[in-house]
């Protein structure tokens, strides 16, 4: 209606695309939809300021806090506290040391809980990663299984059942991978590696747009770190659809800023890409209409999460507490309880009870 469509526009465009996936695809409530809608509101907002021309530190450092956060959410967006950068120059440049130290402490206020929680359940602070590796206690788990956790992580995004494949070389790896991408992830995948190819052709054309880029270089560093390490699209599409509509919407805003300036009209322009986003949503609304209507068990389910399936489980022993494991894969549901994917023959209790938790013999 504006006919004034913005960067940040785009990146609301590419934020209600991803919640309509949320709806076609959600099975449980995992973090990742959460981590990501929070990384597609702090883009939006911070993008909002920088072409508002907004100057105050104060409000990029509201939202770059909401980016640590981030980080206790969903490790693999953990690259999102680089928009700090934009925040930190702001208040150096105005030279208010004081208040940079108190939203440093206000950082690691946020970020204590999760690392206290990562040394009470695996003796790491951030596990399966053992670089941290700076307290002693009894029920700290194998530095071996760690890196089997890790592995397995890295290999099983990359496409495969085998561990091994965590140490495979990025041309062996990446053909395995690709051949496992559907149509619509590889054209957003695509998007994302055109639009890095763009950011630094983007700097050196706009150099009117200096915080906006380095929220783009914060997601494109947040793309890069999940593509290189696991590779899973379900661990990062919101990040493949935030980073593309970003670099979309500078492409798009760029264009029609040379238009301008050459006195030619962008009329057509605009008006194009209001009726693709008019007929994108409405097919999409169609579509989650269709899906509702043949739903089945719609009004319990819209309230309750619907149960885990019943496994074949086997009993077995640990101090005497008895557990029970999937007899088939590593399948367990939710009950019986307690139960383990697999039966572990290093692991006793610390104490007499489950309350005080397991150590390795």
């Amino acid at each position: 209606i504006k006919r004034n469509v913005k960067v940040s526009d785009f990146i609301r465009f590419g934020c209600i695309y991803y919640i309509f996936n949320i709806y076609d695809e959600m099975v449980s409530p995992e973090s990742d939809y959460f981590a990501f809608l929070m990384l597609f509101f702090v883009a939006i907002r911070m993008v909002e300021l920088a072409e508002d021309r907004v100057k105050d530190a104060d409000a990029y450092a509201m939202f770059s806090l909401i980016a640590i956060f981030l980080v206790t959410v969903k490790l693999s967006v953990a690259m999102a506290v680089l928009v700090a950068i934009v925040p930190i120059l702001f208040l150096v440049k105005e030279k208010r040391y004081k208040k940079l130290l108190v939203y440093v402490l206000l950082g690691i206020i946020i970020v204590a809980p999760y690392l206290c929680r990562g040394v009470l359940i695996s003796g790491y602070l951030l596990y399966p990663s053992t670089m941290l590796d700076i307290f002693n206690v009894d029920w700290k788990m194998s530095a071996t299984v760690a890196k089997v956790d890790s592995d397995f992580i890295i290999a099983y995004g990359r496409g495969y059942d085998v561990i091994d494949a965590a140490a495979y070389p990025f041309k062996v790896w990446i053909l395995k991978w690709i051949s496992t991408i559907g149509k619509t992830d590889m054209i957003l995948l695509m998007t994302c590696l055109v639009g890095a190819i763009y950011y630094p052709i983007s700097i050196l054309l706009r150099k009117d747009l200096r915080e906006v880029h380095i929220i783009e270089g914060t997601l494109l560093v947040v793309f890069l770190s999940w593509f290189l390490s696991a590779p899973l699209i379900r661990y990062a599409q919101g990040i493949l659809i935030c980073f593309g509509s970003i670099m979309a919407g500078d492409a798009y805003s760029f264009i029609c800023e040379k238009l301008k300036s050459s006195g030619r009209k962008v009329v057509i322009v605009e008006n194009l890409f209001s009726v693709i986003a008019s007929v994108f949503f409405s097919y999409k609304i169609v579509i989650l209409l269709m899906y509702i209507i043949n739903a089945g068990n719609l009004e319990e389910y819209a309230i309750n999460q619907q149960d885990y399936s019943s496994y074949e489980m086997n009993p077995y022993e640990i101090s005497g507490v008895t557990f029970y494991t999937s007899v088939e894969d590593d399948r367990t549901g939710y009950d019986p309880f307690p139960a383990t994917p697999y039966i572990n023959t290093n692991a006793k209790l610390r104490g007499d009870s489950l309350e005080e938790g397991f150590m390795s013999k």
